[in-house]
């Protein structure tokens, strides 16, 4: 990343009072090349996200099927579902 690019980022406006290191990530690689060519497709920002898509709704259909028999509608399921991040 040339040094134009983090000044159009907005990066050199604030001032640097941390002292802390910094981790720079490509911002340009959304998408991964697959786990045959090596690379973890957990570390770029598509394939997590539809991991995490995937999972909310498998697990408020989980959660659905369950509550099914007492009669709860499926916003239910979904509020149950919203809370799990907050139990864990």
């Amino acid at each position: 990343m040339a040094f134009h690019d983090v000044v159009q980022m907005g990066v050199m406006d604030r001032p640097m009072d941390m002292g802390g290191a910094y981790v720079c990530q490509s911002l340009n690689h959304i998408n991964s090349r697959g786990i045959w060519h090596g690379d973890d497709p957990l570390a770029f920002s598509l394939p997590l996200l539809m991991l995490q898509l995937s999972l909310i709704s498998i697990i408020t259909r989980s959660i659905y099927v369950l509550l099914k028999p007492f009669g709860q509608p499926l916003i239910i399921s979904q509020i149950l579902v919203s809370f799990l991040p907050i139990l864990c």
